[in-house]
């Protein structure tokens, strides 16, 4: 096993075919990542021969299976943006050039004025409901599920939902109901 783990690792350093991943094509280039897969799912499946006894039948020792390392990442992990990114994403030139592709006024400024600003994954934001944005003590909230509260702190982000609960035809819906659509 250290010699599997050594020659993984080995790869992944020196930008080696892996040995484990292949496309269509052929090998792939071995990276951490790659390496780090190959780790979790080998652990996994050695870890579920040893939980059912299977490893004991083919002579594999504990020692041998618990030598192999984790993968080190995990998938599915969300990363947010760092300060200084987020602000440059949502600076007013750039937001000013989005709405300038939004030639049919779909919002498309709101949406990644929401993603940036709350950090809340694209599907929460494109379901949440309008009645979900609101002040306490005067600080603009917003509330997924209205259980979960983010404080908001951009007030033109605000000023821009409140005109969008206002009552009466919207762009999107033009049935009165004050909101996009569904």
């Amino acid at each position: 096993m250290v010699d599997f783990v050594a020659d993984q690792q080995h790869r992944a350093a020196n930008g080696l075919d892996s040995l484990a991943i292949h496309s269509r094509s052929g090998p792939t280039t071995a990276t951490k990542s790659t390496v780090g897969a190959v780790f979790n799912g080998a652990r996994r499946i050695l870890r579920d021969a040893l939980e059912s006894g299977k490893a004991e039948d083919i002579g594999l020792s504990r020692a041998f299976i618990v030598a192999l390392p984790s993968g080190g990442f995990r998938s599915g992990r969300r990363r947010p943006f760092p300060d200084d990114i987020a602000r440059a994403l949502a600076s007013e030139e750039n937001l000013l050039r989005l709405d300038a592709l939004d030639s049919e006024d779909r919002g498309l400024r709101d949406i990644w004025e929401t993603l940036v600003l709350t950090g809340r994954r694209c599907t929460e934001v494109l379901s949440v409901r309008l009645e979900c944005v609101s002040r306490l003590n005067g600080l603009p909230l917003f509330l997924r599920c209205c259980t979960s509260r983010t404080p908001l702190a951009w007030v033109s982000w605000w000023r821009r939902v409140l005109r969008l609960q206002r009552p009466g035809p919207s762009p999107t819906c033009g049935r009165g109901c004050g909101r996009p659509g569904s």
